[in-house]
């Protein structure tokens, strides 16, 4: 059976066998194509797969933000945590020190947010008020 097979297709072989030895030969003319400036292939073939290129990077720029996002939850989280059990321990230098670094965090923050409201990033159901009253420290 595989032999008349064989034989049925015989013709389809013989076909490809005239073309096979060619591959070879048409990889290294698209590599030229692609690679000689004159013949423009890395501008068509950029073209070809810019929308691959730009899914790819909106996936990868997607994952990078989940990640850092959880990362500044998480180290924030433990900051606090970490401030609300050592602070009756340390000195009032370090708590100068501290209230000066979070004010710099906080000013770094609202340049971020507010340079994302002039950029249409932020959602609308996010109301970023910069003068509004930040709440007390004791109530903490």
């Amino acid at each position: 059976m595989v032999i008349i097979i064989f034989y049925q297709t015989q013709w389809i072989w013989r076909f490809l066998g005239f073309f096979l030895p060619a591959i070879p030969a048409v990889k290294i003319a698209i590599g030229v194509w692609i690679m000689l400036p004159q013949f423009k292939g890395e501008f068509f073939l950029y073209h070809f797969m810019l929308e691959y290129i730009l899914l790819a990077e909106r996936f990868l720029l997607s994952k990078r933000s989940a990640v850092c996002s959880v990362l500044v939850n998480f180290f924030t989280s433990v900051h606090i945590g970490a401030l609300k059990v050592s602070l009756s321990y340390i000195s009032e230098e370090c708590i100068v020190k501290a209230l000066g670094q979070a004010q710099d965090a906080e000013r770094l923050l609202k340049t971020e947010i507010s340079c994302r409201c002039d950029n249409d990033g932020v959602p609308e159901v996010y109301d970023f008020d910069p003068d509004a009253a930040r709440p007390d420290p004791a109530s903490m």
